[in-house]
């Protein structure tokens, strides 16, 4: 009897100290790729997972990884360990006042720009050429150049000389505003020059450049100051700041670069623009003044197209790339990288080349019957699946939305000289148009219902 409880104990014992090897193999950490190693990476089609990971290994690595991040997200575990989102270390050294953290970020994104032009050799279709302007003639640098100036001063034109968001106070207070604009003359006539620059090129920038809180406040600052010029008369000092808040929209939707983040956001900055004048400028113009053709050339009302989103989506991509996925994947401080990189990135960036691909040809009324490609990661790691989230906002549906409120400006001046409501760009619907209320709004139907439409309050002229 002692010498059957003996072999039990022994045999559990071995399960035991197997099932703690296995452990082990999955947490054991890899060893960082070196230089030479990462040179390399990129230049050929990974081998898919072998057989051994799509089966229990894999499984197992999987379930390892799940309860880890589980474990780690406990603020109350045992061990005070703490999951740090992907990218999360990366994050800390680019903030890091430290000489060595920043020399330590410098090098990371050398190693990642050696990977990714190695991609790029296999993908060249993805590849992004970029204009070759000087720095003083370069819009999109200036413009950077300027608001690092102000954040030094610990400014982003919220707060330079005076709350800037006395510009938006209801009632209308012009005394009051003008008050804002005078104590920060200097700062706003420079964004006003910069932005009216006729060059620009992304080339060299980081997403850094584009600070969205200062954009969006210059942007409030140039409208609030034409609207201030129109109430007194100078109707050219007018056009002139609205065709800045114009040009710096356009800025972000022309960089060579341009992610689909910035792109919105520059068509943001445009649609606000173009509200304001169609609220609040041409109401305050003299009657019989109005010279409408003037002022749609100024508001640049173009819709965009298809191929316009897979050069977005090209840009994306690089992006993601060069500023995110690949430094965070050569960081050998980083806890969050699957294990199976080289695919991920694969899939990865064969979506976004079906993306662009499929995009590329097709006109603004294709749209709908051809929906954009879908990303499938379900051969990946878990780990890997989850980086695929990041991808979710990548979505087409909110670029159509933005050229549907773009041809609403169109159908604004059609209406506004007497001709008739014309159609959507996309769906081929008519614009809702109330001839007591003045109010212009995107069709109805379902293709519409997700469009936060505020829609177009248009004056009598």
């Amino acid at each position: 009897m002692l010498k059957t409880r003996t072999w039990i104990q022994l045999g559990v014992s071995l399960i035991v100290l197997l099932f703690i090897a296995f452990i082990a193999v999955l947490a054991w950490p890899t060893a960082p790729p070196s230089a030479e190693s990462i040179a390399k990476r990129g230049l050929e089609v990974p081998a898919k997972r072998s057989s051994a990971w799509n089966g229990s290994f894999g499984a197992a690595q999987d379930w390892f990884d799940q309860n880890w991040d589980a474990f780690a997200s406990w603020h109350n575990n045992p061990l005070g360990i703490q999951r740090g989102d992907f990218g999360h270390h990366l994050s800390e050294l680019k903030a890091s006042k430290d000489p060595k953290d920043q020399a330590e970020y410098r090098r990371l994104l050398e190693l990642a720009k050696k990977w990714h032009e190695n991609l790029l050799s296999r993908f060249p279709e993805l590849k992004i050429t970029y204009r070759n302007v000087p720095d003083d003639r370069n819009a999109l640098k200036l413009l950077d150049d300027l608001q690092k100036r102000l954040k030094e001063n610990g400014s982003d034109l919220t707060h330079s000389k005076g709350d800037i968001n006395v510009i938006d106070t209801y009632p209308w207070n012009p005394t009051a505003v003008q008050a804002w604009l005078d104590a920060n003359r200097s700062t706003v006539d420079e964004l006003r020059s910069i932005s009216l620059m006729p060059e620009s090129s992304s080339k060299d920038l980081s997403l850094d450049a584009d600070d969205w809180v200062f954009l969006m406040n210059g942007q409030r600052a140039l409208v609030v100051d034409a609207r201030l010029a129109s109430e007194r008369g100078d109707l050219a000092e007018s056009m002139e700041s609205i065709q800045a808040a114009i040009a710096l929209g356009k800025l972000m939707q022309g960089a060579e670069s341009s992610t689909l983040l910035q792109s919105l956001f520059g068509g943001h900055i445009l649609d606000q623009t173009r509200s304001t004048v169609f609220e609040s400028i041409l109401p305050s113009l003299p009657a019989g003044q109005t010279d409408l053709a003037a002022w749609e050339t100024l508001l640049k009302p173009s819709i965009q197209t298809p191929a316009d989103f897979a050069r977005i989506m090209r840009g994306e991509w690089n992006a993601m790339m060069g500023n995110s996925i690949l430094p965070t994947f050569v960081d050998p401080g980083e806890g969050q990288a699957p294990a199976d990189a080289d695919q991920f990135l694969e899939a990865y960036t064969s979506y976004y080349l079906d993306t662009v691909h499929a995009n590329a040809p097709l006109a603004l009324t294709d749209l709908p019957s051809h929906p954009n490609p879908t990303f499938d990661p379900s051969d990946l790691s878990w780990r890997s699946r989850n980086l695929t989230e990041m991808m979710q906002y990548v979505s087409r549906s909110t670029w159509e939305a933005q050229q549907i409120n773009t041809g609403l400006t169109q159908a604004a001046f059609a209406i506004l000289r007497g001709q008739p409501v014309p159609n959507d760009p996309i769906y081929g619907k008519p614009y809702r148009w109330d001839p007591l209320t003045r109010q212009l709004s995107v069709p109805d139907g379902p293709e519409f219902s997700n469009l936060s439409d505020s829609g177009l309050k248009l004056p009598k002229l």
